[in-house]
């Protein structure tokens, strides 16, 4: 016989709550292949746009580097050279940095979210643990990075070998080029790379995405009573729902008390809905609703009725006609008097206690479902 699962094992998907708790702490579900593919797609979408004018700007900056005056060896001053440099190439890299910092932020989007946490600042000492270190090292996980480097070093390998190969003609002419026909091919043969190794990269996300979310989620497992106390913290224990219920319904019950004491006869579902009607001949022209509920309403209205001895009998489809017919002060639709009428004569008439109630049945034309929607006479 096999043996009972032990309490400690976490055998349970983790929950919507568990989820939401792991990212309010920073443990996001991440891909970092797939974010080097955004990164690697915002890298091709920059040289497509900008290698002209970074091939400009090199050339300006090359030329700033190596124009030498008497006066620069008199008086050197290395940081304004290193500006003169720099200068004609800060509008490309800057674009290059925007579309890097824009490629992170949908990377980790795309996968977990944009959050911040403020414990993910906080050291964490363990990661000190040289045996720990060794642990994540050699572990599951590293072996399984290990693997992917690996796959993702031979994949993108072969990809800038087969692009290379087929343009080896035209590197081997470069040097008999002009240099603005050299500078073209160039950016041409390093676009194509950078495409050729931006699909490599992307497959290479789409397939570590999978594993990534299996590996968040197994991390993410909790116990059986992991799963009972999250329940507990949210819905609350049993005898906390309870005593919930129980003073919601003390509190309707002294809110209908009065309407309750007046009524001559209260009509129920038997249980989903219940109407309590007013009739005195020498006040009301026609029945009076003085209370109407369903669900808890219409039981607190039940019990009210049998602590005040007022009549309760079960008229499913009088009942719900009245609910969905009426409101509180108001008189009951005229097409209902000739049940409600039959139901008023039983209860008021001497000894009605100990006799069967008659029959009465609401009219096609109020006939509702539990739903309020109308139905058929059944």
């Amino acid at each position: 016989m096999a043996e009972d699962t032990p309490k400690d094992e976490k055998t349970e998907a983790p929950t919507p709550h568990r989820r939401q708790q792991a990212r309010d702490k920073g443990d996001r579900l991440t891909s970092k292949e797939l974010a080097t593919a955004f990164a690697g797609a915002a890298g091709a979408l920059w040289l497509w746009a900008q290698a002209p004018k970074f091939a400009e700007a090199a050339r300006l900056s090359m030329a700033a580097a190596f124009d030498f005056r008497r006066a620069d060896f008199v008086d050197f001053r290395p940081v304004d050279a290193l500006v003169t440099m720099l200068l004609p190439l800060a509008a490309s890299l800057a674009t290059l940095a925007l579309l890097a910092i824009l490629a992170a932020i949908l990377g980790q989007g795309a996968t977990g979210g944009i959050g911040f946490s403020s414990e993910k600042l906080a050291p964490d000492w363990k990661r000190l643990n040289p045996v720990a270190g060794l642990k994540r090292l050699f572990g599951m996980r590293g072996l399984t990075e290990l693997g992917k480097a690996l796959g993702k070093a031979g994949l993108l390998g072969l990809l800038a070998y087969v692009s290379i190969r087929g343009n080896m003609p035209k590197l081997a002419a470069l040097p008999a080029m002009p240099r603005e026909a050299a500078i073209g091919v160039v950016a041409d043969l390093a676009l194509r790379l950078a495409l050729l190794l931006t699909i490599g990269l992307a497959l290479i996300g789409a397939i570590d995405l999978p594993l990534q979310i299996r590996m968040w989620l197994q991390r993410l497992r909790m116990t059986k009573q992991d799963v009972k106390d999250e329940m507990k913290q949210q819905e609350g224990s049993p005898e906390v729902r309870h005593a919930i219920r129980r003073m919601a319904r003390e509190g309707l019950k002294r809110a209908n008390r009065a309407a309750v004491a007046e009524a001559t006869v209260v009509l129920t579902n038997p249980t989903h809905f219940a109407v309590a009607l007013r009739y005195r001949p020498e006040l009301d022209p026609a029945p009076v609703i003085v209370a109407r509920g369903r669900g808890v309403v219409a039981e607190a209205i039940r019990e009210l009725a049998k602590e005040q001895q007022v009549p309760v009998l079960s008229y499913p489809s009088v009942a719900r006609a009245i609910y969905f017919t009426g409101k509180v002060g108001m008189a009951i639709r005229a097409d209902l008097y000739g049940a409600v009428a039959t139901i008023l004569a039983f209860v008021l008439r001497a000894g009605a206690a100990d006799a069967e109630p008659p029959p009465a049945e609401a009219p096609d034309s109020a006939r509702f479902d539990e739903h309020g929607r109308r139905s058929a006479a059944g």
